[in-house]
């Protein structure tokens, strides 16, 4: 045999091996990514998981607090923010019962509601609450009674962005009544986010 025919053949044989060796290396390759996929695979779907249950979990906020005390607070010269201590359920810690705000932990639409319990301290003497929305007064209540006590109460459904603040204040003036009763509450729960 020829020396050039020879070494043609040698590096066809060479050639062959190689190509062998090209093929088990992919698909060495293929079953490593594949292997990896996977995981990642398996991986992604503990995120989407766990991510998923701290949506449900952020989304459920309802608060509802008594003011406390014992007998009327007020009246004040100026408008104050009132402070609804005791707190009988905060779910998504949204309340703040030192400050007396709430503020949205999520984008959604609530409800709030407040309930005020009235004893005349004067004849003449009256009261009156607003409800804000950050700086804006949304809603109001108010009432007079020469004698005797009675109640006020209003409620709102709102849209609200995360972060924005939902508080009472008692306005110039006006008076409220609490003891261990909790006549006077104020209230609130998402319906559903947005």
């Amino acid at each position: 045999m020829k020396p050039a025919l020879l070494l043609l053949l040698f590096c066809l044989v060479e050639a062959d091996d190689l190509r062998w060796e090209v093929n088990d290396l992919i698909q060495k390759f293929k079953i490593q990514m594949e292997g990896q996929h996977a995981a990642l695979v398996e991986e992604l779907r503990e995120v989407k998981s766990t991510l998923q249950t701290h949506n449900q979990e952020k989304s459920k906020v309802a608060f509802s607090a008594g003011f406390g005390g014992d007998g009327n607070t007020g009246p004040f010269n100026t408008e104050i923010t009132l402070t609804y201590r005791a707190v009988f359920t905060n779910i998504g810690n949204g309340y703040r019962p030192n400050t007396g705000i709430f503020t949205a932990p999520i984008r959604g639409v609530y409800h709030f509601s407040y309930y005020h319990h009235h004893y005349p301290i004067s004849a003449g003497a009256g009261s009156h609450a607003n409800l804000y929305k950050n700086t804006q007064r949304i809603a109001s209540t108010a009432g007079y009674n020469s004698f005797g006590s009675f109640n006020s109460a209003n409620g709102v459904t709102v849209q609200l962005e995360q972060g924005d603040e939902v508080y009472v204040k008692l306005h110039a003036g006006a008076w409220l009544f609490d003891n261990t009763d909790h006549f006077s509450n104020f209230n609130g729960m998402l319906l559903f986010t947005l």
